[in-house]
């Protein structure tokens, strides 16, 4: 087993990395304005309470394939938009005496069902070589 290499603070790359949450957004049939986000609950480590770590989070417009565990929004996703949260200082997550956060900032993914990078391709039946 190999172990990520420590920092100046004697921390790995994964207790920096942001920690991912990811919401689906559905249109709501009933407000034509209106959405919903859904949780996609990922499998993580008891420690970071569903957020998956991850030192290099999908940007907006990349694609994502996540495995629900509640089993609804299991598939690929594009991502539409991040928010971010950084740790507050004085908090758990950033003592006062402590001079780096214990975590990364938590990111908020809200995504889209999308069918993925091999979108509209035809079988060899639909093609016509000519």
């Amino acid at each position: 087993m190999t172990t990520s290499p420590l920092n100046e603070r004697g921390a790995t790359v994964w207790d920096a990395a942001p920690r991912c949450t990811f919401h689906v957004r559905t249109q709501v049939s009933t407000n034509p304005v209106g959405y919903r986000y859904e949780p996609i609950h990922v499998v993580t480590g008891a420690q970071d309470n569903g957020a998956l770590r991850m030192p290099t989070p999908p940007a907006v417009g990349d694609l994502i394939w996540l495995v629900d565990e509640a089993g609804k929004h299991t598939g690929t996703h594009r991502v539409i938009e991040r928010s971010w949260g950084p740790p507050n200082r004085g908090s758990v997550d950033w003592p006062w005496d402590a001079a780096h956060p214990k975590v990364g900032p938590l990111l908020q993914l809200i995504l889209v069902p999308d069918d993925g990078p091999f979108r509209n391709e035809v079988t060899d039946a639909e093609t016509e070589i000519q």
